[in-house]
C-alpha cells in the first residue's frame, strides 16, 4: 500500500511500487487531465507537481512519489473558478485542441511558484519540453506573462475574445474535457493490435492459441471475423484487418481483446504469424517499372492528373530566362499529441456507438457500418475532444475493429494507440518528387511552367486519387501564367500509408513554385516582391483550370504589406554581413538571409464538395442550438460558428449553444479539413440561423398582436420598430412556444457550385473560394555548421473577414512553427521513424519573432465576407525560409528538411564549383 495526496487529497493504492504515476492517476483516480502523449516523457502533457517540481508523470512510478504532495491540472481550478493561469492561457488564445494545455499550464504553475515574475528567456526554458503541435508557442509565452500579472494584480489588455464567450476551452483548462482515452466504461474490455513487421509480405497462417490460453483473453480476431474487410475514405482498399497480404509496416493483421490493457498486450506478443517475404517498392519509380508486381487489382498507379493551359512549350521557349531544378519533400507526421484511441460499446438498442475523434463523423459511421455490414443506423459516432488533427484523424484506425469487438462480445471495449502505432500505421503527408521549369521574360512576366509531379500514394489509396489535383491546382500559385503544364502520378508503394495533412499536396507544389519564381527575380536581378507582383492574379484573372477569380481575390495586398518588411529586413541582413570581417562567408560566419514566398489556396476538399447543412433551434431556456455535423480540431471553429450565429441573430455569443458530430443529432456537415468549415459549414450555420430569426419573428408577431414585417430582433429581444418597444425576451417567447408545444427550428444547407476537374484536360471549377498569403522569414545560417535558425516571420494573410480574432492569430502562428518544421527538421522514413526519438518537431525553443497581417477583403460569398485559414497559413513558411537560405548562404536547396547535414553539403558543393 502507498500513500501519498493528490490535490490537497489523501490517496492510497495498492499497485506495485512500479506502477507509473500517470496510470494511478488516471486509472484509478480518474484524473484524466494529465494525459499520454508519448510514451517516453518527451511531449509533456502528463506533467503533475510533485512536491512544487514538475514531474513527467509516465516516467515516475508510484513507490517514487511515497508520501509526497501532487497536484494536478484539477487541483487548480474549475470552469466556474478559474485559477488565473487557467484564465490567462485562455484568454492569451493559447487553448486550442487542449491537450498538451495541462501540461503547459502545471509548467507554468511551478514556474510562477518559484519566479513571480519570469523574464521571456526564462518562460521559454519552463516550456521548453513541453510540445504543441498547434499554438506555435509564442501565445503560450504571453499566456505564462499574462498569468504573472494575474497574480501580481495588475491589468492586462483585454483578451480578444471575452472569457464569457469561451465554451469548449474552459473545460480543456481545468483538465475535465473528454478525449476518447478519457472515455470509461463499465466492464470495458482492452484492446491491443498486432501488426506486420514486414513492408510486403504473404500470410501464410496465424496462430491464436496461445495467445487464447493466457487468462483474461476474452478473443483474437483475424481477417476471417470481419464481415466486410475493406474500407477507404475514397476507394476501399484497405482491409480492416489483413487477410492474405500486407503491403506495409504497421499493417494490422489480428486484435486481441482482453480484461486488461497488459493482458492484451502481452497476448498479442503471442500471436504466431508465418509470412513470406515479398518484394518491396520503396519508391514509386520501382513500382511503376515494367514487369513490377501489382500491388493492387487495377495496378500501381494510383492516380493521374494534368492540368494544361496554352502551350508551355512554347512559353519556355519565349522566356529570356528558365529557371530549372528537381524538389523532393519527404514523409511527415502529423505529430499530433493525442494518439489515436476509441471506445465502442452497444446502446440499449443493440446499435455500435463508438467514441471517438474524428474530422468528419458521419464518413467514419459510414465505414464502420460498412465493414460491419450493419445499416447505417445501427451504427453511432459520438465524437470526442481532437487532440490535434492536421488531416490524420478522417481516416478510420481501430474504429472497425473495436466496432466488431464490442459486436461480437457484448461489452465496451477500448483501443489506445502507442505513440509507435501512432507513428507506424496512420497516415502521412504525400513524399513528392516535382521536376520544375519556369521562364520569364526581361520584364519579369513568367511565360511559362512546368512542374512534373510525382507522388508517394504508399500502401493505400486513403485521399490520394486527388492529391496530385489538389498540387496541380496550387502549382500556379497566385499567378495568372499564361503558358503552365502542371500534374503526374500519384503511385502506391509499399512505404507508409499516406493520407490527408495540413495543405494537402500545396506545401509541396508550392515549395517547388516558389523556389523557381525566386531564381528568377535573382537571375533578373528584380526585387523578388516586384516580380511577384507583376504576375499576381486580380479580378477576373483565369486560372489554369480555366475559372476566372473574383472580386475576393488579395494576393497584390498581402505582397504590398510585405514589401517594406522585405526591404528592412533586408537592410538589416546587408549590415549584419558589413558588420563581420569574413563577409564572404568564411568558417563560423553566421550569415543572414531573407526570403519571400505566397501562396494560393482552394478553400474546400479536393475529394468533391457535398452540400454542407446546419440546424438552428430556440430552446426553452431561451438560447439557441446550433447543431452540426463537423467538430473543431483545435482550429476555434466550435466560437465561430457560435459567432455567426449570433451575429445573425443579433444576440451575444453566450446565449448560443453547440451540438457538434454526434451522428444520432446531427446531419452531415462534411469534415473539418481543406479549410472549409468557416466558409461552408459557416454558411450552412447563417442560412439556418435566418431561417430561425424569420421564425422567432413570425412567431413573436403571432404574440404580440402584431405584423412580422415591424418587428426586429435585437440583443435577444424581440423589438416592434413602430412603437419602438421591447416586446418579449427571447426567453419569454421560447417559455410561451414551449407551453403550447411549439419547437422552433430550421435548417440550412449550404451548397455552391464546383465541378471536379476533367481527367483529360485538368478543366474544372473545384474550389468555390481562393485564399491567398505572403510570408517573409529572416534566417541565420551558420556557413560551418550548416544550422539554420529562423529569426523572424511576417506572414500576411487574405482571409476574407476575420470572425475569430484569437483563433486567426494562433492558427496562422502554429502554422508557421509546423512550416519551420517542414523546411527544417521533419522527416519521416518508413520501418525507421518510430516516435518523438526520431521524428522531431519544432519546440519552443525555436519559435521566432512572428507578425501576423490579416488582409480582410471580404468574400461576397462568405459568412460575414470570411473564407478559412487554417491550412492555408502552412503553405508559404517553407518556402520561404529556403529562399531566406538562399539569400544568406548563395546555395539554394531543392530537398527538404534543410538539415545541417544538408546545408553543409551544398556549402561545400558550392564551394568545389568554385
Amino acid at each position: 500500500m502507498i500513500e501519498f495526496t493528490v490535490n490537497g487529497v489523501p490517496a492510497v493504492t495498492n499497485a506495485g511500487p512500479g506502477t507509473l504515476l500517470v496510470t494511478i492517476l488516471r486509472e484509478e483516480l480518474r484524473l484524466t487531465g494529465t494525459k499520454i502523449g508519448c510514451d517516453d516523457g518527451r511531449c509533456g502533457t502528463c506533467a503533475v507537481l510533485v512536491d512544487g517540481r514538475v514531474v513527467r508523470a509516465c516516467r515516475v512510478s508510484a513507490g517514487e512519489v511515497s508520501g509526497t504532495s501532487i497536484v494536478t491540472i484539477e487541483g487548480l481550478g474549475t470552469p466556474e473558478r478559474l485559477h488565473p493561469i487557467q484564465q490567462a492561457f485562455i484568454e492569451a488564445g493559447a487553448v486550442h485542441c487542449g491537450f498538451c494545455t495541462p501540461g503547459a499550464i502545471m509548467s507554468a504553475k511551478a514556474l510562477l511558484d518559484s519566479d513571480p515574475q519570469p523574464s521571456p528567456g526564462a518562460i521559454v526554458r519552463a516550456l521548453g519540453p513541453q510540445y504543441c503541435r498547434c499554438t506555435g508557442y509564442r501565445t503560450l509565452v504571453e499566456a505564462v506573462g499574462r498569468a504573472s500579472a494575474l497574480l501580481r494584480g495588475e491589468e492586462v489588455p483585454p483578451p480578444a475574445v471575452p472569457l464569457q464567450e469561451s465554451w469548449s476551452e474552459r473545460d480543456m483548462a481545468t483538465g475535465l474535457a473528454l478525449y476518447a482515452a478519457d472515455v470509461q466504461a463499465e466492464g470495458a474490455l482492452h484492446m491491443k493490435i498486432v501488426r506486420s513487421p514486414h513492408p510486403h509480405a504473404r500470410v501464410l497462417g496465424i496462430d491464436t492459441r496461445e495467445a487464447l490460453a493466457v487468462p483474461g483473453v476474452e478473443a483474437v480476431f483475424t481477417a476471417a471475423d470481419v464481415p466486410v474487410n475493406k474500407h477507404g475514405r475514397v476507394i476501399a482498399d484497405q482491409p480492416v484487418l489483413a487477410a492474405d497480404r500486407v503491403r506495409m509496416i504497421g499493417d494490422p493483421v489480428a486484435a486481441v481483446v482482453a480484461v486488461a490493457d497488459n493482458v492484451a498486450a502481452d497476448a498479442a506478443a503471442r500471436v504466431r504469424v508465418s509470412y513470406e517475404a515479398l518484394p518491396a517498392f520503396a519508391t514509386p519509380s520501382e513500382a511503376l517499372a515494367p514487369g513490377a508486381p501489382v500491388l493492387h487489382d487495377g495496378g500501381n498507379l494510383l492516380a493521374h492528373q494534368v492540368i494544361e493551359r496554352g502551350d508551355v512549350a512554347s512559353g519556355l521557349a519565349a522566356a529570356t530566362i528558365v529557371a530549372e531544378g528537381t524538389f523532393r519533400t519527404p514523409f511527415n507526421e502529423h505529430a499530433y499529441l493525442e494518439p489515436e484511441a476509441a471506445l465502442a460499446r452497444l446502446d440499449e438498442d443493440g446499435r455500435v456507438v463508438i467514441h471517438s475523434a474524428s474530422s468528419h463523423p458521419h464518413l467514419l459511421r459510414m465505414e464502420v457500418a460498412r465493414a460491419l455490414d450493419l445499416p447505417e443506423r445501427r451504427v453511432r459516432i459520438v465524437p470526442t475532444c481532437m487532440g490535434g488533427h492536421f488531416g490524420g484523424r478522417t481516416d478510420v484506425s481501430m474504429q472497425g475493429i473495436l466496432g466488431l469487438a464490442a459486436l461480437r462480445l457484448g461489452r465496451p471495449v477500448r483501443c489506445v494507440y502507442t505513440r509507435e502505432e501512432s507513428f507506424i500505421s496512420t497516415p502521412k503527408r504525400h513524399a513528392f518528387e516535382i521536376h520544375g521549369r519556369a521562364g520569364a521574360d526581361a520584364e519579369g512576366r513568367i511565360t511559362g511552367l512546368e512542374l512534373r509531379m510525382t507522388a508517394d500514394g504508399g500502401a493505400y489509396a486513403s485521399a490520394g486519387p486527388f492529391i496530385i489535383v489538389r498540387a496541380a491546382v496550387s502549382g500556379c500559385g497566385p499567378y495568372e501564367i499564361p503558358n503552365a503544364w502542371l500534374g503526374g502520378p500519384a503511385v502506391y508503394t509499399n512505404n507508409t500509408l499516406a493520407g490527408a495533412m495540413r495543405g494537402f499536396g500545396a506545401p509541396q507544389s508550392t515549395f517547388a513554385l516558389e523556389s523557381l519564381v525566386d531564381e528568377l527575380a535573382v537571375r533578373l536581378g528584380m526585387h523578388p516582391v516586384e516580380l511577384r507582383l507583376r504576375n499576381a492574379l486580380g479580378p477576373g484573372g483565369q486560372l489554369p483550370t480555366g475559372s476566372c477569380v473574383g472580386e475576393e481575390v488579395g494576393i497584390r495586398e498581402t505582397l504590398e504589406a510585405i514589401r517594406p518588411h522585405y526591404d528592412e529586413a533586408v537592410r538589416r541582413a546587408r549590415e549584419s554581413w558589413r558588420a563581420h570581417d569574413d563577409v564572404g562567408g568564411g568558417d563560423g560566419a553566421i550569415r543572414r538571409g531573407v526570403g519571400v514566398a505566397s501562396m494560393w489556396y482552394g478553400i474546400g476538399t479536393t475529394t468533391g464538395e457535398t452540400p454542407s447543412h446546419a440546424d438552428a433551434a430556440l430552446s426553452p431556456s431561451g438560447h439557441v442550438t446550433v447543431l452540426v455535423g463537423v467538430t473543431d480540431a483545435g482550429q476555434g471553429s466550435d466560437y465561430l460558428l457560435r459567432r455567426v450565429a449570433a451575429d445573425t441573430l443579433d444576440i451575444d455569443v453566450d446565449q448560443v449553444d453547440l451540438v457538434r458530430g454526434d451522428t444520432d443529432l446531427t446531419r452531415d456537415t462534411g469534415s473539418c479539413t481543406g479549410s472549409r468549415v468557416c466558409f461552408y459549414v459557416g454558411n450552412a450555420v447563417r442560412l439556418a440561423s435566418a431561417g430561425l430569426l424569420d421564425a422567432i419573428l413570425r412567431a413573436a408577431s403571432h404574440e404580440m398582436g402584431v405584423e412580422p414585417e415591424t418587428l426586429d430582433l435585437r440583443d435577444g429581444h424581440v423589438i416592434d420598430r413602430a412603437a419602438e418597444l421591447c416586446g418579449m425576451s427571447l426567453r419569454t417567447l421560447a417559455e410561451r412556444l414551449e407551453a403550447s408545444g411549439v419547437r422552433l427550428c430550421e435548417h440550412g444547407v449550404y451548397d455552391p457550385q464546383t465541378t471536379r476537374l476533367d481527367p483529360a484536360t485538368g478543366i474544372g471549377r473545384p474550389y468555390a473560394t481562393y485564399a491567398s498569403a505572403t510570408h517573409m522569414a529572416e534566417v541565420d545560417v551558420n556557413m560551418r555548421t550548416g544550422h539554420v535558425r529562423v529569426r523572424r516571420v511576417v506572414a500576411a494573410h487574405d482571409v476574407g473577414k476575420v470572425l475569430n480574432p484569437a483563433g486567426a492569430q494562433g492558427q496562422v502562428e502554429g502554422a508557421v512553427v509546423m512550416g519551420i518544421g517542414f523546411a527544417l527538421k521533419e522527416e519521416y522514413v518508413p520501418g525507421v521513424t518510430r516516435g518523438f526519438a526520431d521524428y522531431r518537431i519544432p519546440t519552443a525553443h525555436d519559435i521566432p519573432e512572428i507578425e501576423t497581417i490579416f488582409i480582410e477583403r471580404r468574400d461576397p460569398h462568405g459568412p460575414f465576407g470570411a473564407k478559412g485559414l487554417g491550412e492555408c497559413a502552412l503553405i508559404p513558411s517553407a518556402p520561404a525560409i529556403l529562399n531566406a537560405i538562399a539569400h544568406a548562404a548563395g546555395v539554394r536547396l531543392r530537398e527538404l528538411p534543410a538539415t545541417p547535414a544538408r546545408v553543409r553539403a551544398a556549402l561545400a558543393a558550392a564551394r568545389g564549383r568554385r
